[in-house]
């Protein structure tokens, strides 16, 4: 049968990260294309994601309190940002994905083809 796999941006090791804080940003990353998909996007056409901390935690096979490190050590490199929606509700995840060199930056042949292979073309 086929596999499933995570894409991996390539920039994520120009950061000084924990291997579990990268899986959440892989996971997080990974769920953007859902969203993306599915239409999930603000006022300003720009494009979230719902990721409860619960479901997070257990998907990046860690516990909660680790996923919160980690989110709060990406919000602070600026590779996510929160936003609460509702007072005790969800918060908004928007992923970034910042190409810190230009070399980094995906050709454009590159880019139809992650684009394609991830529905989103």
């Amino acid at each position: 049968g086929l596999h499933s796999f995570f894409t991996f941006p390539k920039f994520i090791l120009n950061f000084d990260l924990t291997p579990v804080t990268m899986i959440v940003y892989m996971r997080l990353y990974d769920r953007n294309f859902l969203s993306k998909r599915s239409g999930w996007a603000d006022e300003q056409g720009r494009i979230y994601i719902i990721y409860p901390v619960k479901e997070l935690a257990n998907d990046a096979r860690c516990n909660e309190r680790t996923v919160m490190k980690a989110l709060g050590e990406l919000e602070k490199l600026d590779l996510i940002e929160r936003r609460r929606m509702v007072k005790g509700g969800v918060n908004r995840i928007y992923v970034k994905c910042p190409w810190l060199n230009v070399s980094d930056r995906p050709t454009k042949s590159e880019m139809d083809f992650l684009l394609t292979e991830a529905g989103l073309q």
